[in-house]
């Protein structure tokens, strides 16, 4: 199901982003009661089958436009 981005999920999949050193990663995010927001894995491959069906954006397509970006810098 969809899951609304709220500033502080986006906060803490940028740090996470940041401290692996940036680019296309799977950031997993779980909530804790205590903790609030946690991450407890991130990944260098993603997989976004299920996330592709309930998105509002593209994600594929960001992925590829992403890179092409990154390579012509």
């Amino acid at each position: 199901e969809l899951c609304e981005i709220t500033n502080e999920i986006d906060e803490v999949a940028t740090k996470a982003s940041k401290a692996m050193g940036g680019g296309i990663l799977g950031i997993d995010i779980m909530e804790d009661e205590k903790r609030g927001f946690v991450v407890h894995e991130v990944n260098n491959t993603v997989e976004f089958k299920g996330l592709a069906r309930v998105a509002r954006r593209n994600i594929p397509k960001e992925m590829v436009e992403y890179a092409l970006n990154y390579v012509r810098k």
